[in-house]
């Protein structure tokens, strides 16, 4: 149990000392920073990375929870979906990577020309997908943690609990959620998603592991 403890405990310290060095690299190599940002660089390839495992963990999760609790199994099946999803759609289904032009429809509706259905809903509503993930990260991740003392919340009778983060990751999506805006050097999202990435897995590993906050014995 001594091993789960200091995971649980090392989960809150990862990403704020990924954040302190992305500031460091920021302050001291400017070109480095941007550079590593870039379409098809090592930030892009992570968060893909991160977001896949997540997603196949999410799927673990929900076939070890079927034979415990019916109602949590509806919550991992839907996020899995959603993580392996966004990694696809981070790396734009593997458009650059197969070398294939964007049909005339992404052309026309996406901000970036690719193949990837966030820049389409992004100019359909004319709002930033990155300000809304960065409303959702900050509401998901800091809002409920710090409403709700209990990580499972029953809606629908009891039928679906919806899964929140622990206290142990408020500032890692609290980090993420600054980054997503961009600020100062219009890299800043491809951190924020790569710190996004990180929270979600660090959560799910936790989550999978059933690694909660350890209790004080008195």
């Amino acid at each position: 149990m001594k091993s789960q403890k200091f995971f649980y405990y090392l989960s809150g310290i990862i990403v704020p000392v990924l954040f302190i060095a992305i500031v460091f690299l920021y302050l001291n190599n400017a070109d480095f920073y941007e550079h590593i940002t870039r379409e098809d660089r090592i930030i892009e390839w992570l968060t893909f990375l991160f977001l896949l495992i997540s997603g196949i963990l999410s799927f673990l999760a929900a076939r070890r929870f079927l034979k415990k609790s019916n109602s949590m199994v509806p919550f991992f099946v839907i996020f899995g979906i959603l993580l392996i999803l966004s990694a696809f759609e981070e790396i734009s289904w593997g458009q650059r990577l197969i070398d294939l032009e964007s049909p005339a429809f992404f052309m026309e509706h996406s901000d970036q020309r690719e193949i990837n259905l966030h820049n389409v809903l992004q100019k359909f509503i004319g709002l930033k997908t990155k300000h809304i993930t960065a409303v959702i990260l900050f509401i998901y991740g800091v809002c409920l943690p710090l409403i709700f003392k209990d990580q499972r919340i029953n809606i629908f009778s009891g039928r679906f609990v919806v899964i929140i983060p622990p206290p142990i990751l408020i500032i890692s999506f609290l980090l993420t959620t600054l980054l997503m805006f961009d600020f100062p050097t219009g890299q800043e999202e491809e951190y924020g998603e790569f710190l996004f990435s990180t929270s979600i897995l660090l959560f799910l590993l936790l989550e999978y592991f059933n690694i909660h906050k350890p209790v004080t014995k008195h």
